[in-house]
């Protein structure tokens, strides 16, 4: 039996922010116990919104959600043993950095005071590991902090918590660069440690990637697809999967462009990754593409680069190598395999078709 359950979540806002998710369309899921699951998606997608239905912070107009089998609608909120931290960054005003970061704990463990939040060795912990350990910060007010001061302050108390399962939005968003990763590895090994269970949105792949077991990706208020990383930026389903996942360069053939250069009729929309190009031609299908590079990105782990080509106002790309002497301004032939692309329908979700196409 799985841990955590979402069965046909479906929910409608009165109001939202311009940027926020007004519903939620029967998205169902499974989460076990400490797994920890990424929700991606573009703004809007419903992310956030899925967050705050588990936790009881919105009531859906259909679906529940099932913890260790048990259904959650009459628990409120604070009964559900979650822990949440919202891209809003809300801190208690009137306390300082230190007992806001232990507040849930002292709460839980039900302190009789404030002050021995500052000296229990959890809350110690992990305020050594997010590097809040100068007395002078901790004993500031939430007021004069900078914004990653606030995240990591924010981030520290859901996992004093010691909740059965975490709902993070953003965790380490306003995180300096230089201290991200060191972060992410933290707060993987943290909650595996102490057999948590976690749901965490971002907008990051890579850091989900290597953060989360498994991600699913969301648009529209609902689950388009779930997966490994690797599952969803190569076994796409969706054209959504397709031009979302990964490097967001991809080379995408209308039905339209199709019919237009092969004088054929085309029912589906192609996506093709820019690695697939090639210097010469050896099927029909093969799209030839001759025009000026206009941008060249570099890769030099992989000591590749991504050339951008502009032909006839059309824009396609592809990944060559680091050692290929194309650059900003040169004129470049080269070959599309259509026939090795994706291939997808032309309505929403925009399913992928697999067979049939050149049948």
């Amino acid at each position: 039996m799985n841990y955590l359950r979402v069965e046909h979540l479906s929910l409608t806002l009165e109001r939202a922010e311009a940027d926020e998710a007004k519903e939620l369309n029967s998205v169902s899921f499974e989460v076990d116990q400490n797994e920890i699951v990424g929700i991606l998606g573009p703004s809007g997608a419903g992310k956030s919104l899925v967050l705050r239905a588990i936790l009881g912070l919105e009531r859906p107009d259909e679906g529940e959600v099932f913890l260790e089998g048990e259904a959650l609608s009459e628990r409120p909120a604070a009964g559900r043993g979650m822990a949440y931290l919202s891209q809003r960054l809300v801190l208690y005003p009137h306390l300082p950095g230190e007992v806001n970061a232990g507040f849930f704990y002292w709460i839980r463990k039900q302190f009789s005071k404030k002050h021995e939040i500052r000296f229990h060795p959890v809350v110690r912990e992990i305020l050594t590991h997010l590097h809040l350990t100068e007395a002078s910060l901790l004993e500031r007010l939430p007021r004069s902090l900078a914004g990653g001061e606030k995240q990591r302050i924010a981030l520290a108390r859901a996992l004093a918590s010691e909740a059965k399962i975490l709902l993070l939005d953003e965790p380490l968003a306003n995180i300096e660069d230089n201290f991200r990763d060191v972060l992410r590895h933290f707060l993987r090994d943290w909650i595996k440690k102490r057999g948590q269970t976690a749901l965490v949105v971002s907008h990051n792949q890579e850091e989900m990637a290597s953060l989360c077991d498994r991600l699913l990706l969301m648009d529209q208020g609902r689950i388009i697809q779930q997966g490994g990383y690797e599952e969803l930026c190569f076994s796409p389903v969706s054209r959504i999967t397709a031009l979302f996942m990964g490097n967001s360069r991809k080379n995408f053939l209308s039905a339209e462009f199709i019919e237009k250069r092969w004088k054929k009729k085309c029912e589906y929309d192609v996506v093709l990754l820019p690695q697939l190009g090639k210097a010469t031609a050896d099927d029909p299908w093969d799209l030839e593409v001759e025009g000026k590079v206009i941008m060249v990105e570099h890769f030099f782990r992989e000591k590749k680069k991504l050339l951008c080509v502009e032909e006839k106002n059309e824009l396609f790309f592809w990944e060559v190598a680091e050692t290929m002497s194309l650059n900003r301004g040169d004129r470049v032939r080269f070959f599309l395999p259509v026939k090795e692309g994706w291939f997808f329908e032309r309505v929403y979700p925009y399913k992928r078709i697999y067979q049939g196409v050149f049948e």
